[in-house]
C-alpha cells in the first residue's frame, strides 16, 4: 500500500513504518522499524547505596549533622544503615530500614 513518503511501498515491505507530514518544501521525514513501536519503556536505572553496620552504643538517628540538632530515634548496635548523599563534615546521612532517615556519626558506622 502506497503511503505519503513510501510511493512504492519500498520501506513498508522492510518492515519499517514511514510518516511524512509535509510533501512540499521542507518535508519532515521520519524512518524507523516497525519492531521499535512495540519496544516496553525502558527501566529505571536505581543507584545501589551503599549499607554500613552501626558500631556504637547510644547512638541516636539525628535530625542534623550535629550534637546541637535533636534525636530523632536512638539506633541499636549491629543495625544495618544505608548511606544517603551527603556526608557533612563526619556526619553520614542515613536511611533506617523503616524508611525513617536522619544523620549519624559517621565515625560509628564500619562495612559490613
Amino acid at each position: 500500500m502506497a503511503r505519503p513518503g513510501d510511493p512504492n511501498g519500498f520501506y513498508a515491505r522492510l518492515g519499517i513504518a514511514v510518516w511524512a507530514t509535509q510533501p512540499a518544501i521542507g518535508a519532515t521525514f521520519c524512518a524507523r522499524p516497525r519492531e521499535l513501536d512495540r519496544r516496553p519503556p525502558p527501566i529505571p536505572v536505581v543507584p545501589r547505596l551503599e549499607r554500613r553496620v552501626v558500631t556504637g552504643s547510644g547512638v541516636d538517628l539525628r535530625l542534623g549533622p550535629g550534637t546541637e540538632h535533636p534525636p530523632i530515634t536512638p539506633i541499636a548496635r549491629g543495625d544495618l544503615v544505608e548511606l544517603l548523599p551527603p556526608e557533612i563534615e563526619g556526619w553520614a546521612y542515613v536511611r533506617l530500614g523503616d524508611g525513617r532517615h536522619g544523620y549519624i556519626a559517621a565515625r560509628l558506622l564500619t562495612a559490613p
